[in-house]
């Protein structure tokens, strides 16, 4: 009958990583839990501490001044969204070259050349 020995050496240093990424994640759930606990407790005092009441001019709808004469659900052409996203793209193209145009002076006489 052999005897089997074990190593735990490679037990205890894998549980001491746990602890310390345990302990790393701790403050972040405290984090968390504090940030929570803050918002649910400003949100019950407003409600509490705000007025329920509402009148007639609040209730009702706005539209520049005029009551609305027209049904506010009135579909676009498609060609509308077409030119939003088309504006997105371009808007986030300049944000993306914008960096690139800055370094520019420093890539040297040919920038289009790998060194």
């Amino acid at each position: 009958m052999s005897v089997v020995r074990v190593h735990h050496c490679s037990f205890i240093k894998k549980t001491e990583k746990y602890k310390t990424m345990v302990i790393a994640y701790l403050n972040i759930f405290i984090y968390f839990m504090f940030s929570l606990f803050l918002s649910i407790i400003i949100i019950l005092i407003t409600m509490l501490i705000i007025p329920r009441t509402g009148d007639i001019e609040k209730v009702s709808a706005y539209e520049c001044g005029f009551h609305p004469f027209d049904d506010s659900r009135a579909t676009f052409d498609v060609r509308f969204y077409l030119v939003a996203i088309m504006f997105i793209i371009f808007d986030l193209e300049i944000i993306f070259l914008f960096p690139w145009s800055l370094n520019l002076n420093l890539m040297g006489e040919r920038p289009h050349c790998v060194h």
